[in-house]
């Protein structure tokens, strides 16, 4: 579509990006579904998930859910 879209960081958003830093992105499509993941800084790994494949064109930034996934406590990786 050529579009962007623009996450803030927001700390009082449990539904938002985890970080104001992120490290590394991927994506994955399984299922008909496509995720993006993210490595943030201090939070572990976000995934957001979009409908559809292909890209969605009709994807909605205020309906927008990060899933948080954060490390087991006492690992150190």
């Amino acid at each position: 579509s050529g579009r962007f879209t623009r996450y803030l960081y927001q700390p009082d958003d449990p539904r938002g990006i985890g970080s104001g830093i992120v490290w590394s992105i991927t994506e994955t499509r399984e299922a008909g579904q496509r995720s993006i993941w993210l490595a943030v800084d201090g939070a572990g790994l976000d995934r957001l998930v979009l409908p559809g494949l292909p890209p969605a064109t009709d994807h909605n930034a205020e309906t927008t859910v990060f899933r948080h996934y954060l490390p087991a406590p006492g690992d150190q990786h």
